[in-house]
């Protein structure tokens, strides 16, 4: 009897530890149950799916869960959930759902064709994270963080459509280089470094005109490319923008005078 004791004792805690490490692994995933039926429209959701999306509490029928959802996902919304139920099939749906006033939350529903005659049951998912990582991985492979100023690859984009845009317009294209950064990065840091690559992109758009591009080539070389009246018309933009760059900075509580190329 002790043996079979034992024995239904470790399976219960078998058991117990493997529902524990599910639910863990459904918490770090973000991840939960939904149910939902078409013929009354009302939404079920699992028991710890408040707490997994931080709110008070989820929309109980489609009509607020369409009424939650950000405008422009509403339409894909709906139409997911009305070709799964009217083809019998599964729904594979993502859109942003304003659970909270401070956040969005970006949810994906998932489920497999029909598992009852009317209704729908599968998994959600919070996958705000997980975008917000892709975005920013996008990002930096576009754009230079330092300066926020596009790089090469996105420069030479959107310059071809503007140029694809105003087919009969001059344009100037300049690439102007910071001399002296490595001394600047031997004497002072890298932070210095920094600072000086900054605080002269950020002269840059404040100085060149509003449809101007600026991309950041390499560690201290831009690339400026503005629109001109005619086609002797650089050196006179040049003049208006290049002087400013000459002042002064203040870089680790020194003053510090950079040159640059152009």
């Amino acid at each position: 009897g002790g043996r079979y004791a034992r024995a239904a004792a470790e399976r219960a805690q078998a058991l117990a530890e493997a529902k524990t490490t599910q639910a863990t692994a459904r918490r770090m995933a973000r991840l939960g149950v939904w149910r939902y039926d078409p013929a009354t429209g009302h939404l079920q959701w699992t028991a710890e799916a408040a707490d997994l999306l931080e709110c008070e509490g989820l929309p109980a029928s489609r009509e607020a869960l369409i009424e939650q959802t950000a405008d422009n996902d509403r339409y894909r919304l709906e139409a997911a959930l009305d070709s799964a139920v009217a083809g019998g099939r599964g729904v594979d749906v993502e859109f942003t759902l304003w659970l909270r006033d401070d956040q969005p939350t970006i949810l994906r529903l998932q489920s497999e064709a029909g598992a009852g005659p009317s209704w729908l049951i599968g998994a959600f998912q919070d996958v705000t994270a997980l975008r917000a990582f892709e975005d920013r991985a996008r990002y930096l492979a576009e754009y230079d963080e330092l300066t926020d100023l596009p790089r090469r690859r996105l420069f030479n984009r959107l310059l071809g459509d503007r140029i694809r845009q105003h087919g009969r317009q001059h344009w100037s294209i300049t690439a102007s280089g910071i001399t002296g950064l490595s001394r600047v990065n031997t004497l002072l840091g890298i932070n210095a470094g920094d600072q000086v690559v900054a605080t002269f992109a950020q002269r840059l758009k404040e100085i060149l005109p509003r449809n101007a591009l600026v991309g950041r080539l390499e560690i201290d070389t831009f690339v400026v490319a503005a629109p001109v009246a005619a086609v002797d018309g650089p050196a006179d933009t040049h003049e208006q923008w290049l002087a400013p760059l000459a002042r002064s900075l203040s870089v680790a509580g020194e003053e510090v005078f950079v040159d640059f190329s152009a």
